[in-house]
């Protein structure tokens, strides 16, 4: 498991259209601009009932078919202190409550809290993001980390 935090959003991530972002078939928006309640969002709601490939996993909006690139600028979805978690196949449970890595949490700093870490790896869960004041980080993939790695030096 790796984790950390650099100088970046996921909203950057998205209008570069950062290739993992692409190969990766499923997002779970579970904060959009400090709401954690993504579902009580006029933003998720415009979504889901327009795009056949959305839907609400508990308070979290579900993006599939590898359309978050398409729709994070359609629907203008990312902007600061957002957390979204990136999944090979289509998540079934939901983040656990009250445990985030959007800022003021700094995971340079500290580990992720226990309860994430362990819904993370039973949900299959690849990349975990949350940003605000930079970006956190949480992935079981070593190729990840270099990427965004890759992706420090170029920025």
């Amino acid at each position: 498991m790796y984790h950390g935090w650099f100088q970046d959003s996921i909203w950057h991530l998205a209008k570069s259209r950062w290739r993992i972002l692409e190969e990766l078939p499923y997002a779970l928006v579970t904060c959009i601009d400090s709401t954690e309640d993504v579902r009580s969002t006029t933003t998720a709601n415009m979504i889901v009932d327009a795009e056949s490939s959305c839907g609400f996993l508990g308070t979290s909006l579900l993006v599939g078919d590898g359309l978050i690139l398409e729709i994070a600028p359609k629907y203008n979805l990312f902007s600061h202190f957002d957390e979204i978690w990136l999944y090979t196949n289509r998540p079934t449970a939901t983040k656990p409550p009250a445990t985030s890595i959007v800022f003021p949490t700094d995971l340079n700093v500290e580990s992720p809290p226990t309860e994430l870490l362990g819904w993370f790896v039973t949900s299959d869960c690849v990349l975990g993001l949350g940003d605000g004041i930079g970006m956190n980080y949480i992935t079981t993939s070593s190729e990840i980390v270099e990427a965004l790695n890759v992706r420090q030096q170029e920025v």
